[in-house]
């Protein structure tokens, strides 16, 4: 779809699969394509203003208030597309005691020395941005010797032609099978 951007910034339907090809842009506009949700600059903008936002925040709340924080700063964007996922890891180096908290994000996976497997980390939550007052379910646990945590970004479980809960388990088979 195209879009026209006016002075202001403000984005509007244009030509929309094709029609309307003959219109002329009025004074000021001019053509734009709108990205998809999540990709090319205007998300990187976003992405930025939103760690920007948040960094002088991480490691001063507690993580649910952490993501409770963010959830209302995209709520109060005025942003076409204004959700994140997100997942929050806090491991005690000195005993191994972790807590994961996750917003939307695939989930943690834990390597289990014992079976030789990557397992699920049962944390969940909404994506930020939604709804007010999301629910996130927290997991915790201990870290032992041989034991791991594998945190990702969720572009390399994602893909178009490939379900995400497919990637994740693509993800888990073929990092157990290099350990």
């Amino acid at each position: 779809q195209l879009h026209a951007a006016g002075a202001h910034g403000e984005e509007r339907l244009v030509r929309p699969h094709s029609q309307n090809a003959h219109r002329a842009l009025a004074p000021g506009e001019r053509e734009v394509e709108r990205p998809r949700p999540g990709k090319g600059v205007g998300a990187g903008t976003k992405s930025l203003q939103f760690a920007g936002a948040l960094g002088g925040l991480i490691g001063t709340m507690a993580p649910v208030e952490l993501f409770d924080a963010a959830n209302e700063f995209l709520l109060r964007q005025d942003w076409v597309f204004s959700f994140a996922t997100a997942v929050n890891v806090r491991v005690d180096l000195r005993t191994g005691a972790f807590l994961v908290t996750s917003a939307g994000h695939p989930p943690v996976l834990r390597w289990n020395g014992v079976w030789s497997t990557w397992d699920l980390d049962p944390a969940q939550g909404m994506a930020l941005g939604i709804i007010r007052d999301p629910q996130f379910r927290q997991s915790k646990g201990t870290i032992g010797p041989g034991e791991a945590l594998m945190l990702y970004t969720d572009g390399v479980v994602e893909s178009r032609d490939r379900d995400v809960d497919a990637g994740v388990e693509f993800l888990r088979t073929s990092a157990a099978r290099s350990a």
